[in-house]
């Protein structure tokens, strides 16, 4: 019998879908095929229909695409307790920094 997947990634999940579509599945049946498998981890019903129908517009790529704006992560280095208070409170490290030295 299969074991649930306690730890998993986005990628790995777009990547299961990816080989789904291809087999020819539709979004809703590609969710529920995954949902057993990642449980409350499991990317959504409409993360999982809108990757269908980006790969169904020729996306083939399931990593994500660059984008512009503000980087998510801190030059500071690894020692910095602000990095650590910044990531648990989710506040923008690099504006944190700034203020701080």
């Amino acid at each position: 019998m299969a074991a649930p997947l306690n730890t998993c990634t986005t990628i790995e999940q777009r990547g299961v879908g990816r080989f789904l579509w291809a087999k020819g599945m539709a979004a809703k049946d590609i969710h529920k095929e995954m949902l057993p498998m990642y449980g409350e981890h499991c990317l959504s019903r409409q993360a999982v229909h809108n990757w269908v129908q980006k790969l169904s517009e020729g996306r083939t790529s399931i990593e994500d695409e660059h984008r512009g704006g503000r980087p998510t992560y801190s030059g500071a280095p690894p020692s910095c307790n602000w990095c650590s208070v910044c990531t648990v409170m989710r506040i923008p490290i690099i504006a944190r920094h700034n203020k701080t030295r």
